[in-house]
């Protein structure tokens, strides 16, 4: 069995998002699994850089000198069921990295959705490791931006859940969105084959009811 009180949530905040942070630490509050401790890194940003590797640096170091044994990303911004980390944990009895190989977004601006496939990765905030696991990974540039490919790439093994209650990306625009896809467009134009959700059916069913009036205060 897992140890829960040796597992750490590691979001990194940059300050300009303080209604998702909010909900990001209540969906953490309302998670099944109790003990995991929320690290959030939200120290002041330098404007315009990209510093997400940075904070996962520090909040791995901190976790580290206090004995904490597994992490996972949270994103400040993303969606999780209140199951999430119940249904993740018990694949650390098998592997040293472990996450969801495909990606369910959704843009708050188009009311739209679309399920990425990805087989042999999870995206970031679907990740979590044995912090040991990573003392040999060659870590990129400080200002790299799409983090989950290189750490995905790690020599270690891995494991993939498949979740009834999926978590979402969602794309919004609000704060520093350098990432392609986080509000929903690329290339100034909307993403490709998004399924049409303007009657809000699709997130009432697949969010809980506090996220879905959160995000639909978003969407006034």
């Amino acid at each position: 069995m897992i140890d829960t009180n040796k597992i750490v949530l590691i979001t990194p905040d940059r300050n300009d998002r303080p209604e998702f942070l909010e909900h990001c630490r209540r969906q953490m509050k309302g998670q099944t699994v109790k003990g995991p401790l929320h690290l959030v890194v939200n120290y002041d940003p330098v404007p315009g850089v990209i510093d997400l590797v940075p904070r996962i640096i520090e909040g791995l170091d901190v976790a580290r000198k206090m004995g904490y044994e597994y992490a996972f990303i949270i994103e400040n911004d993303d969606y999780y069921p209140q199951d999430y980390l119940e249904k993740m944990i018990p694949l650390f009895q098998v592997a040293d990295m472990i996450g969801i190989d495909k990606t369910i977004y959704y843009s708050i601006q188009y009311r739209s959705y679309k399920v990425m496939p990805h087989p042999g990765r999870a995206s970031l905030f679907s990740t979590g490791f044995r912090i040991g696991a990573l003392d040999r990974f060659k870590w990129p540039p400080r200002g790299t931006l799409y983090f989950d490919i290189p750490l995905w790439k790690h020599q270690c093994s891995k494991a993939f859940a498949s979740l009834e209650n999926m978590p979402i990306g969602i794309k919004h625009g609000k704060g520093f969105c350098p990432a392609n896809f986080h509000n929903g467009i690329v290339n100034g134009r909307p993403m490709k084959k998004m399924v049409d959700d303007r009657s809000l059916m699709w997130l009432r069913r697949n969010v809980s009811d506090d996220s879905f009036n959160f995000y639909k205060g978003l969407m006034k």
